[in-house]
């Protein structure tokens, strides 16, 4: 019997005691907690965002650069057929489409241009935007650290008192937004300042202001991207067409030329200078 109350009396005497954040209620820890983990989840998935806008700005590039490559070939190819038939019949109305289609090629190619920059924009915005939101995070998270305390003392020696940080429970948070995290931070002020002051609520309002700009510019990365492929589309179409009533142009310019002679010699050698020069054509892209 002796034994048992002594190994009770060794065990209550090396519990710890702990008294929360000092007097903190636990309902505000737990908001308090949940707030820390949105503002670690923000670091982490504004840098998920940013590779994303970085992705579409490279693929609008390489859009783009498609779009210059068929406007290239369709102009060449314009510009090959005008001189053949402007220095030896009258340009007629295909080699007018073709000039239309031209200019609705280099049209569309000027629209993929400035889509790209839009897209290479918000590539640099969301770098910028990152390394800010990164460098709040931890100036918050570090902040809460300092101020979230749990006091420990041991029964056995009531003068021996040691404060170490809260550890609080990390949950993966994914997807924030400038809305869910304005929440977090109103629920948070609400069940923690009556009991001690908030730290740095400067940085926190500059962060979700960082959030929301970061967001905003993931919209209009996407919104780059789609206006750089819609004019590669419409260039591609444009090129085609100028390649086609290029060629259509041609071809009427020489069938409507007069014959060299009475034999048909002079249709020969047109429809031969025809193919050789369609085949020019072709191969000019």
């Amino acid at each position: 019997m002796a034994i048992l109350l002594t190994l009770v009396a060794v065990m209550h005497y090396s519990v710890v005691a702990t008294a929360l954040l000092s007097g903190v209620p636990q309902d505000a820890v737990n908001v308090t907690c949940e707030f820390l983990n949105h503002v670690r989840g923000t670091a982490n998935f504004s840098k998920e965002l940013s590779l994303k806008i970085e992705e579409n700005s490279f693929v609008a590039s390489e859009s783009r650069y498609r779009t210059t490559e068929e406007v290239r070939k369709a102009v060449r190819t314009y510009l090959r057929a005008e001189a053949a038939v402007g220095r030896h019949h009258s340009e007629g109305e295909a080699m007018a489409r073709a000039g239309e289609a031209a200019k609705a090629a280099n049209d569309a190619e000027e629209q993929a241009t400035k889509a790209e920059l839009r897209a290479v924009q918000a590539r640099r915005r969301a770098n910028h935007l990152v390394e800010s939101i990164s460098r709040r995070s931890h100036s918050i998270l570090t902040s809460f650290k300092a101020v979230l305390i749990v006091f420990n003392q041991t029964e056995a020696d009531e003068d021996s008192v040691t404060a170490v940080p809260y550890n609080c429970p990390e949950r993966d948070v994914q997807n924030v937004s400038r809305e869910v995290l304005e929440t977090e931070v109103k629920r948070m002020v609400t069940h923690l300042e009556p009991h001690i002051p908030v730290p740095r609520q400067d940085i926190i309002h500059r962060l979700v202001h960082d959030v929301g700009a970061l967001n905003d510019t993931a919209v209009l990365s996407e919104a780059a991207l789609r206006d750089t492929m819609a004019a590669e589309a419409e260039a591609k179409a444009a090129a085609t067409n100028t390649i086609v009533e290029a060629i259509r142009g041609f071809k009427d310019g020489i069938e409507s030329s007069p014959p060299d002679d009475a034999e048909g010699e002079g249709d020969e050698r047109r429809m031969a200078t025809l193919a050789i020069v369609c085949l020019l054509l072709f191969l000019s892209g």
